[in-house]
């Protein structure tokens, strides 16, 4: 059994691999998969109790072990991009892409699971698309004003 953040819901489905790497086994990883999932958000928590079976055939997993569950491990196709190319602002996520010769544009995105060093994207960038990706902080105060003046409608 696992807590998935409020945020992180529509990225859930029952049937859905999983891989789980328990703290007393921390050298193995466990495959498995989603077996159900709670039909409401604790309050308390903000975060949606989802239940796996994990494939044990050694019987080294006893009752009570805690455990790192990483959702989404089947192989599938993804965009991914440099962690580091994502500017959080507010509530959402953005990118800095090419619109051309020294032209760039903020591009909000949906993201999804990290992976390593990158992060996939679910929406908002095409693959092949060019975007600014180590030193994309730097360009966050900039990107927060320009969001504040579209905001007020200058």
């Amino acid at each position: 059994m696992a807590d998935v953040p409020e945020g992180r819901i529509n990225q859930v489905a029952i049937g859905q691999g999983c891989m789980a790497r328990f703290f007393g086994i921390p050298k193995e990883t466990f495959p498995g998969r989603v077996k159900s999932i709670a039909p409401v958000l604790s309050a308390e928590r903000r975060s949606l109790r989802v239940l796996f079976t994990i494939d044990d055939p050694d019987d080294k997993l006893r009752p009570g072990m805690f455990a790192e569950i990483g959702l989404g491990t089947d192989n599938r196709e993804a965009l991914l991009v440099p962690a580091d190319a994502v500017l959080h602002i507010g509530r959402a996520d953005y990118v800095l892409v090419s619109d051309g010769e020294n032209t760039w544009r903020l591009a909000e995105v949906q993201v999804g699971e990290p992976y390593r060093r990158e992060i996939q994207i679910l929406s908002g960038l095409q693959e092949g698309q060019k975007l600014i990706g180590k030193g994309a902080i730097l360009f966050k105060p900039l990107a927060v004003r320009i969001l504040q003046m579209l905001e007020a409608g200058r």
